[in-house]
C-alpha cells in the first residue's frame, strides 16, 4: 500500500470506529423521530455524550500520573 493510501485508510479506519460507536451505544442505530430537524438533534446528542466521555477520558489519562504522585504525601491511602 502506497504512503498516501495508507494515511486515508487509517483516516477512515478511525471515522469507522467513532460512527460504530456512536451507533452501538450511543442510540444512532434505532432513531424513533420524524424529521431532518430532530433526527439531527437525536444524533448530535450522542456526538456531544460521545465527545464527553472521549474528553473525561482524556483528562483522566493525563492527571492519573499526577494524582498518582501525590497520593506519596498520604500513605494510608495508598
Amino acid at each position: 500500500m502506497e504512503p498516501v493510501q495508507a494515511v486515508r485508510f487509517r483516516e477512515r479506519s478511525s471515522a469507522e470506529r467513532v460512527n460504530s460507536n456512536l451507533k452501538d451505544n450511543y442510540g444512532g442505530r434505532f432513531v424513533r423521530v420524524r424529521g431532518a430537524a430532530k433526527v439531527m438533534a437525536h444524533l448530535m446528542f450522542g456526538i456531544i455524550a460521545l465527545t464527553a466521555k472521549q474528553l473525561f477520558n482524556m483528562f483522566v489519562t493525563l492527571a492519573m500520573p499526577q494524582v498518582l504522585s501525590g497520593l506519596a504525601h498520604f500513605p494510608q491511602l495508598e
